[in-house]
């Protein structure tokens, strides 16, 4: 029961209409239930909601807000600057405006790479880089790059990579997806190659058939 003569905090995790959502994601009505916020009462000495992952004020008042998620959930969050609210409540009422408190999220990374020299590059570029989460991509040159040596270096740097893709130079064939494995007609050699490094990483035999195929690719 609240009471008026004392100082009162609603916590309640729901979807208030004009409130900004990352773009990927538009929840309609038939998705969830969206408050007006005229149907809020605005009395509390503070509002905490949950429910939407974006930081800010509702209805343009500091003592009603969503807070936000306190990591980023993906890379639709990769730019949010999260935190917490700290808000301070006397018998009288509310001690000052609430206070943001930052805090030190996951940081969220897409690393396109297309040379030894830009890995090289990667760990002075992003010195958070073993903490971060990361979408990679490396493009090397047949007959030229090594793309399991790239690989390595690259997931040396991003040890916490969340999708990897391996591309010839010219080609859409990606060899980091095993479960989606396609075949590139205009270079076979390339597609086999790829295709075995990554179903053999880390097999105590792997350089054996790797050298087996070498063998049988030579003669194709």
């Amino acid at each position: 029961m609240v009471r008026p003569e004392h100082p009162s905090v609603l916590a309640s995790h729901l979807h208030v209409r004009g409130n900004r959502v990352h773009s990927l994601y538009h929840i309609s009505e038939s998705q969830d239930v969206i408050f007006d916020p005229s149907d809020l009462p605005m009395e509390w000495t503070y509002s905490a909601f949950g429910h939407i992952h974006l930081p800010q004020e509702i209805r343009g008042s500091s003592r009603a807000r969503y807070a936000g998620s306190i990591d980023r959930f993906d890379f639709a969050e990769a730019e949010d600057q999260k935190s917490v609210v700290l808000v301070e409540v006397e018998p009288s009422g509310a001690k000052g405006e609430p206070a943001l408190l930052p805090l030190n999220a996951t940081p969220l990374y897409k690393i396109d790479v297309h040379s030894q020299t830009e890995i090289d590059s990667l760990a002075d570029r992003y010195p958070d880089a073993k903490r971060a989460v990361a979408e990679i991509k490396i493009v090397y040159r047949p007959g030229e790059d090594n793309p399991e040596a790239m690989r390595d270096a690259v997931e040396k740097i991003f040890p916490r990579w969340s999708e990897r893709e391996i591309q010839a130079e010219g080609s859409d064939f990606d060899s980091g997806n095993v479960e989606g494995v396609s075949t590139n007609p205009e270079n076979v050699h390339d597609t086999v190659r790829a295709y075995l490094s990554t179903q053999l990483n880390g097999h105590v035999d792997r350089d054996d058939l790797l050298a087996l195929a070498e063998e049988m690719l030579a003669q194709m």
